[in-house]
């Protein structure tokens, strides 16, 4: 009796060695695959070994790219793509950024910059433009070679004011902008461009404005006449060396903007039944 209850504790310690030991023989494993699995992608294997950037020109992106994390030998798992994101979209020359890991080792990034379209002359100091108005940099002299804009009186920087003579600047085509210049002066604007003294009016509405000077310029209209686009959809042009007294004011002869449509009035027919 006393050896066979001797005999049944010793299975049972052994049964329970067994499982303890089976245990721990899982835990290990587990242990060693996380352990081999953290290290697996913090490797060599899974780093950036190819960084491809698409897209730059202007923008201060490879030095963004640095202050990131995006160098050689980073493990792609520690890349956050949102976070670079950011923090390239807040380089005043990039409109859109996008970060893709391509696994095992390559970082892709593109960028689309802004277009710089106008030099203003702000508070006495000259600011590159971009379409949207966002001031690309600033500089003590202006490029010659694109439109020059000057602002009269103290403007804040991020006034719409800005953005009304950028976007009058991207309606000029490249090939006018050479030796273009605009100056707002309170609230109503002129310019010269291509020869044509353009008077704007009020500070509003310049792209409509800029589009219907660039369509009557293309269109051959007598270079040094005198285009009014206060009225985008009605402009006047007064030709070289009109005077008062001819068609319209000042000389000015009512033309239709080239490629202006106004839109035709539907008036509903209501059909009575008596």
């Amino acid at each position: 009796m006393d050896s066979r209850l001797t005999e049944r504790r010793a299975q049972v310690a052994e049964d329970r060695a067994r499982r303890n030991l089976t245990r721990l023989f899982v835990l290990l494993v587990v242990v060693g695959v996380v352990v081999a699995g953290f290290w697996f992608a913090r490797s060599p294997f899974l780093s950036i070994d190819e960084l491809q950037v698409e897209g730059v020109s202007n923008s201060d992106t490879t030095t963004i790219l640095e202050e990131q994390g995006l160098v050689w030998g980073r493990p792609l798992v520690l890349i956050r793509g949102g976070r670079v994101e950011e923090a390239l979209l807040r380089d005043p020359w990039i409109a859109e950024a996008e970060v893709r890991k391509a696994w095992p080792s390559r970082v892709e990034v593109a960028v689309t910059e802004k277009v710089a379209v106008v030099w203003a002359q702000v508070n006495g100091q000259w600011s590159l433009l971009a379409g949207d108005g966002t001031i690309l940099k600033e500089a003590a002299a202006p490029d010659e070679s694109m439109l020059i804009a000057s602002i009269v009186g103290e403007t804040e920087m991020r006034s719409p004011i800005l953005s009304e003579v950028a976007a009058f600047a991207v309606e000029i085509p490249d090939v006018f902008r050479d030796g273009a210049r605009i100056e707002v002066n309170g609230d109503s604007a002129q310019a010269v461009v291509e020869g044509y003294t353009i008077q704007l009016g009020r500070v509003v509405d310049l792209g409509d404005k800029g589009r219907v000077v660039a369509s009557l310029i293309a269109s051959g209209v007598d270079r040094g006449s005198v285009l009014n686009v206060s009225s985008p959809l009605n402009p006047a042009v007064r030709p070289p060396g009109g005077v008062d007294g001819e068609d319209g004011e000042d000389g000015a002869t009512s033309t239709t903007a080239p490629e202006t449509t106004t839109p035709t009035e539907t008036v509903p027919i209501t059909t009575v039944v008596g």
